[in-house]
């Protein structure tokens, strides 16, 4: 992804890392196992479910534990941190987490990346920039109502459910950085870029299937979905029940002509 380097690794057990130091800023968010971390005179465990971010060149050391771990990672490219300084600085120093917004962000930052279709793209893309917000030294900048780049931002996103964008394009669109939309949209309107761009491609879908003559895979790739399959996986969790037996629902609910 632009500006983002994902990646997941596994970790054998008792593994000893020597003192070592990071380039460049990354999160990682704790999937199995554990292991224990030294930061000078700073010790801290891990478990399963944490959250840990680090500024670039930080020295530290550690030890994985018996059971070794999986890691999520997501590194920080140099234009990404350029983009950034617009909305403010990196934190200075490591930040743990075991519970918190953060945490539910990164778990389901990792969801949408063992996805794979456009709609995961678009959703990862924003969800990493709620985090990188969240890491910010700048609070916030607040604004009365609703600004109108951001409302022209959903009125975007609602004309078309089946166009591929980006969080990096959008925001370039409506003049301001891809961290500022990402973190504006979910307090506005209460989630995610990506949740609210499947929302809208399945209430699209939810039109189209009153139409008798369209098969299901005509409108999953006109929601903008790869292929049925994967239409009829997201469909069924929002809405509950398949495409198939929500036509069947709307055609014994529809009165004859």
């Amino acid at each position: 992804m632009s500006g983002f380097l994902l990646s997941e690794t596994h970790y054998r057990g008792g593994l000893l890392v020597p003192p070592h130091v990071h380039a460049l800023p990354y999160f990682a968010y704790l999937l199995t196992g554990g292991y224990q971390e030294h930061l000078g005179r700073q010790s801290l465990t891990f478990g399963p479910q944490s959250f840990v971010f680090h500024p670039s060149h930080e020295v530290r050391h550690g030890r994985l534990s018996d059971a070794g771990a999986r890691l999520f990672h997501v590194e920080f490219a140099p234009r990404c941190l350029e983009q950034m300084r617009a909305e403010g600085e990196l934190l200075g120093d490591s930040v743990v987490r075991q519970v918190g917004p953060v945490v539910r962000l990164s778990q389901n930052l990792y969801r949408e990346f063992r996805q794979t279709d456009t709609a995961s793209t678009f959703a990862i893309e924003g969800l990493t920039l709620e985090i990188v917000g969240a890491l910010l030294r700048a609070a916030p900048r607040p604004e009365s109502g609703i600004p109108r780049w951001l409302a022209r931002v959903r009125e975007q996103l609602d004309d078309d459910p089946s166009r591929h964008l980006t969080v990096q394009a959008i925001a370039g669109d409506a003049g301001v950085s891809p961290v500022r939309l990402s973190r504006a949209f979910r307090r506005t309107y209460g989630e995610s870029l990506g949740a609210y761009q499947r929302r809208v491609r399945i209430r699209h879908a939810c039109e189209r299937l009153r139409d008798a003559e369209a098969t299901l895979a005509e409108i999953a790739l006109d929601a903008g979905f790869t292929d049925q399959s994967h239409f009829t996986r997201v469909f069924t969790r929002l809405i509950g029940v398949t495409p198939a037996a929500f036509r069947r629902e709307q055609r014994r609910s529809t009165p004859p002509r």
